[in-house]
Protein backbone atom coordinates (compact mmCIF):
# COMPACT_ATOMS: atom_id res chain seq x y z
CA UNK A 1 0.00 0.00 0.00
CA UNK A 2 2.63 2.64 0.83
CA UNK A 3 6.27 2.21 0.91
CA UNK A 4 9.18 4.71 1.54
CA UNK A 5 13.08 3.77 0.98
CA UNK A 6 15.81 5.95 2.09
CA UNK A 7 14.05 9.56 2.99
CA UNK A 8 16.14 12.50 3.53
CA UNK A 9 14.98 15.97 4.58
CA UNK A 10 16.58 18.48 6.18
CA UNK A 11 15.50 22.51 7.06
CA UNK A 12 17.57 25.05 5.92
CA UNK A 13 20.15 25.51 8.99
CA UNK A 14 19.39 22.47 11.11
CA UNK A 15 19.86 18.75 11.59
CA UNK A 16 19.14 16.45 8.41
CA UNK A 17 16.54 13.61 9.15
CA UNK A 18 17.41 10.66 7.77
CA UNK A 19 13.81 7.92 7.83
CA UNK A 20 14.06 4.46 8.32
CA UNK A 21 11.97 2.61 5.58
CA UNK A 22 8.47 1.91 5.49
CA UNK A 23 6.27 -0.67 4.24
CA UNK A 24 2.27 -0.75 4.94
CA UNK A 25 -0.71 -2.87 4.12
CA UNK A 26 -4.12 -2.54 4.22
CA UNK A 27 -5.29 -3.75 7.77
CA UNK A 28 -2.12 -3.39 9.73
CA UNK A 29 -2.05 0.24 11.48
CA UNK A 30 1.68 1.48 11.69
CA UNK A 31 2.91 3.59 14.99
CA UNK A 32 5.60 6.35 14.67
CA UNK A 33 6.91 6.59 17.82
CA UNK A 34 9.31 9.92 18.83
CA UNK A 35 10.08 12.56 21.06
CA UNK A 36 9.87 16.64 20.37
CA UNK A 37 12.61 17.09 17.39
CA UNK A 38 12.83 13.62 15.94
CA UNK A 39 11.42 14.15 12.83
CA UNK A 40 7.77 12.74 13.71
CA UNK A 41 5.41 15.84 11.72
CA UNK A 42 8.44 15.94 9.14
CA UNK A 43 7.64 12.81 8.29
CA UNK A 44 3.96 12.99 8.50
CA UNK A 45 4.14 15.90 5.82
CA UNK A 46 6.57 13.76 3.70
CA UNK A 47 4.23 10.54 3.72
CA UNK A 48 1.12 13.31 2.95
CA UNK A 49 2.35 14.86 -0.10
CA UNK A 50 3.19 18.11 2.11
CA UNK A 51 6.84 17.84 1.70
CA UNK A 52 8.85 16.72 -1.07
CA UNK A 53 11.83 14.66 0.37
CA UNK A 54 15.29 15.63 -0.53
CA UNK A 55 15.94 12.13 -1.22
CA UNK A 56 14.45 8.66 -1.25
CA UNK A 57 10.81 7.46 -2.44
CA UNK A 58 7.72 7.23 -1.50
CA UNK A 59 5.55 4.89 -3.19
CA UNK A 60 1.55 4.68 -2.61
CA UNK A 61 0.36 1.87 -5.14
CA UNK A 62 2.51 2.50 -8.06
CA UNK A 63 2.92 6.19 -7.83
CA UNK A 64 6.34 7.93 -6.78
CA UNK A 65 5.22 10.70 -4.71
CA UNK A 66 8.19 12.25 -5.54
CA UNK A 67 7.20 12.31 -9.14
CA UNK A 68 4.24 14.44 -8.66
CA UNK A 69 3.91 18.22 -8.97
CA UNK A 70 1.82 20.64 -9.06
CA UNK A 71 -1.76 20.62 -9.36
CA UNK A 72 -0.98 16.69 -10.13
CA UNK A 73 0.22 16.50 -6.94
CA UNK A 74 -2.75 18.14 -5.32
CA UNK A 75 -5.22 15.81 -7.10
CA UNK A 76 -3.75 12.47 -6.16
CA UNK A 77 -3.39 13.59 -2.53
CA UNK A 78 -7.34 14.68 -2.24
CA UNK A 79 -8.04 11.09 -3.55
CA UNK A 80 -5.55 8.86 -2.19
CA UNK A 81 -4.40 10.44 1.39
CA UNK A 82 -6.65 11.50 4.00
CA UNK A 83 -4.88 13.80 7.36
CA UNK A 84 -6.31 14.34 10.40
CA UNK A 85 -3.78 16.92 11.66
CA UNK A 86 -3.37 17.79 15.44
CA UNK A 87 -5.58 20.73 15.37
CA UNK A 88 -8.03 20.82 13.04
CA UNK A 89 -8.69 23.44 10.46
CA UNK A 90 -12.36 24.10 8.91
CA UNK A 91 -13.33 26.88 7.05
CA UNK A 92 -16.09 28.49 9.76
CA UNK A 93 -18.14 30.25 7.30
CA UNK A 94 -19.50 26.74 6.21
CA UNK A 95 -21.66 24.16 7.84
CA UNK A 96 -19.88 20.66 8.93
CA UNK A 97 -21.15 19.02 5.79
CA UNK A 98 -19.82 21.87 4.02
CA UNK A 99 -16.62 21.28 5.14
CA UNK A 100 -16.87 17.62 4.17
CA UNK A 101 -18.12 18.34 0.61
CA UNK A 102 -15.01 20.65 0.20
CA UNK A 103 -12.89 17.91 0.46
CA UNK A 104 -14.86 16.70 -2.63
CA UNK A 105 -14.34 19.93 -4.37
CA UNK A 106 -10.66 20.43 -3.70
CA UNK A 107 -9.39 17.73 -5.92
CA UNK A 108 -12.02 18.34 -8.30
CA UNK A 109 -13.88 14.82 -7.62
CA UNK A 110 -17.75 15.28 -7.52
CA UNK A 111 -19.49 16.33 -4.70
CA UNK A 112 -20.86 13.44 -2.40
CA UNK A 113 -23.69 14.52 0.25
CA UNK A 114 -25.10 11.08 1.02
CA UNK A 115 -21.44 10.26 2.14
CA UNK A 116 -20.95 13.31 3.49
CA UNK A 117 -24.09 12.47 5.93
CA UNK A 118 -22.89 9.12 6.08
CA UNK A 119 -19.71 8.89 7.92
CA UNK A 120 -21.26 11.75 9.79
CA UNK A 121 -23.57 9.56 11.07
CA UNK A 122 -20.98 6.46 11.42
CA UNK A 123 -19.11 8.95 13.62
CA UNK A 124 -21.37 10.21 15.42
CA UNK A 125 -22.01 13.79 14.97
CA UNK A 126 -24.68 13.43 12.04
CA UNK A 127 -26.89 16.03 14.34
CA UNK A 128 -23.88 18.38 13.85
CA UNK A 129 -24.25 18.38 10.34
CA UNK A 130 -25.89 21.61 9.67
CA UNK A 131 -23.74 23.40 12.52
CA UNK A 132 -20.95 25.75 11.96
CA UNK A 133 -17.46 23.81 13.25
CA UNK A 134 -17.08 26.37 15.92
CA UNK A 135 -20.24 25.16 17.65
CA UNK A 136 -18.82 21.58 18.58
CA UNK A 137 -16.80 20.32 21.45
CA UNK A 138 -13.04 19.59 21.29
CA UNK A 139 -14.23 15.80 20.55
CA UNK A 140 -16.91 16.46 17.74
CA UNK A 141 -14.87 18.61 15.79
CA UNK A 142 -11.47 15.11 16.19
CA UNK A 143 -14.71 13.38 14.54
CA UNK A 144 -15.48 15.73 11.99
CA UNK A 145 -12.05 16.22 11.18
CA UNK A 146 -11.59 12.14 10.76
CA UNK A 147 -15.23 12.33 8.60
CA UNK A 148 -13.44 14.56 6.22
CA UNK A 149 -9.88 12.88 5.87
CA UNK A 150 -12.31 9.65 4.86
CA UNK A 151 -14.51 12.12 2.41
CA UNK A 152 -12.46 10.56 -0.76
CA UNK A 153 -11.91 7.20 0.54
CA UNK A 154 -8.30 7.35 1.16
CA UNK A 155 -5.90 4.80 0.66
CA UNK A 156 -3.49 6.01 3.29
CA UNK A 157 -5.02 7.83 6.38
CA UNK A 158 -2.49 9.78 8.59
CA UNK A 159 -3.05 11.22 12.03
CA UNK A 160 -0.89 13.49 13.69
CA UNK A 161 -0.38 13.02 17.51
CA UNK A 162 -4.39 12.16 18.00
CA UNK A 163 -4.23 11.25 21.51
CA UNK A 164 -1.62 13.96 22.80
CA UNK A 165 -4.11 15.80 24.87
CA UNK A 166 -6.48 13.16 26.07
CA UNK A 167 -6.87 11.49 29.35
CA UNK A 168 -6.30 7.62 29.30
CA UNK A 169 -9.92 7.24 28.65
CA UNK A 170 -10.93 9.46 25.57
CA UNK A 171 -6.62 8.21 24.39
CA UNK A 172 -8.44 4.48 24.20
CA UNK A 173 -11.59 5.72 22.65
CA UNK A 174 -9.73 8.10 20.00
CA UNK A 175 -7.42 5.27 18.37
CA UNK A 176 -10.19 2.95 18.72
CA UNK A 177 -12.03 5.46 16.01
CA UNK A 178 -9.32 5.74 13.83
CA UNK A 179 -8.82 2.13 13.62
CA UNK A 180 -12.41 1.75 13.20
CA UNK A 181 -11.88 4.22 10.16
CA UNK A 182 -9.78 3.24 8.79
CA UNK A 183 -11.41 -0.36 8.33
CA UNK A 184 -14.53 2.10 7.43
CA UNK A 185 -12.10 3.09 4.28
CA UNK A 186 -10.34 0.18 3.95
CA UNK A 187 -6.85 1.96 4.39
CA UNK A 188 -3.64 2.28 5.77
CA UNK A 189 -3.67 3.72 9.35
CA UNK A 190 -0.43 5.60 10.07
CA UNK A 191 -0.48 7.73 13.25
CA UNK A 192 2.61 9.81 14.14
CA UNK A 193 2.92 10.66 18.05
CA UNK A 194 4.95 10.90 21.14
CA UNK A 195 2.52 9.17 23.24
CA UNK A 196 3.95 5.98 24.60
CA UNK A 197 0.48 4.77 25.85
CA UNK A 198 -0.58 4.03 22.38
CA UNK A 199 2.54 1.20 22.33
CA UNK A 200 0.46 -1.54 23.83
CA UNK A 201 -2.12 -1.24 21.17
CA UNK A 202 0.12 -1.71 17.85
CA UNK A 203 1.89 -4.54 16.69
CA UNK A 204 3.50 -2.76 14.14
CA UNK A 205 5.92 0.25 15.11
CA UNK A 206 8.90 2.60 14.10
CA UNK A 207 11.06 4.36 16.89
CA UNK A 208 12.26 7.46 15.48
CA UNK A 209 15.55 8.97 17.44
Amino acid sequence: MLQTTALQFSYAGSRAFHFPDIATQKGSPLLVLGESGTGKTTLLHLLGGLLRPQSGSIRIGDTDLAKLSGRSLDQFRGQNIGIVFQQPHFVEALSVKENLLLANYLPGKKLDPSRAEDLLQKLGVSSSSAKSTNRLSVGEQQRVAIARALMNKPRILLADEPSSALDDKHCEAVVALLREAAELAGASLIIVTHDNRLKSQFDHQIHLT
